[in-house]
């Protein structure tokens, strides 16, 4: 069941983008979007079309999806963030996007109208959104923990001063010979530097 949900998002993106001409700006969230779209439509219409039940979940999925969906196609900026925070929501089983083929690793038995838990789905379909946007995700996790490009610059300033400091009495030929190792960037500048603080 969970191999074919992961090859039926993989077939569905890769349609998506071989379509790419005639839509040159779908994004990997429109994509992604749009599998959402697809599995809800037609999981929820069997489950209408047989009387089921829908739980809290639901309605909050398809609410989110229905918001996700404007926010993507009318302000861009911002579609990357919410779609993230409903997969969020829909990976802790807040909000379920699909009816009857949901596969959730609960955390115990819970009498409530949401019972947490991790949703294959939507765990799925996150990560591929992770995978894709890797660059995004790293410097907002960068943003969240304070490591900002300016401290990131401090930390590499600090590190070049330590290697020269250890590597000051070093002569212009084992600078040279140095140069030519396989050295970690920080080092490499150290060395540079010292060599060309002695040429001057």
């Amino acid at each position: 069941m969970v191999a074919v949900a992961v090859v039926e998002v993989a077939e569905a993106v890769a349609v998506i983008r071989k379509m790419g001409i005639m839509f040159k700006d779908i994004t990997i969230e429109k994509a992604l979007i749009l599998v959402l779209w697809l599995g809800a439509f037609i999981t929820y219409s069997i489950a209408l079309a047989n009387d089921y039940l829908l739980y809290l979940s639901d309605k909050i999925g398809l609410v989110g999806l229905v918001i996700v969906t404007i926010i993507n196609w009318k302000r861009q900026k911002h579609g990357l963030l919410s779609l993230s925070i409903l997969l969020f929501m829909g990976m802790l089983n807040v909000a379920s996007f699909v009816y009857f083929i949901n596969i959730i690793f609960a955390f115990g038995y819970f009498n409530y109208p949401i019972s947490p838990g991790i949703q294959l789905y939507s765990f799925l379909i996150f990560f591929i959104l992770i995978l894709v946007r890797r660059p995004i995700f790293l410097g907002w996790f960068k943003k969240a923990l304070g490591t900002s490009d300016e401290k990131s610059e401090d930390d590499f300033r600090a590190s070049v001063e330590r290697f020269k400091a250890k590597f000051k009495h070093l002569s212009d030929a084992e600078i040279s010979l140095k140069l030519n190792q396989g050295l970690v960037e920080e080092a490499r500048l150290a060395l540079i530097e010292i060599r060309d603080e002695r040429s001057k």
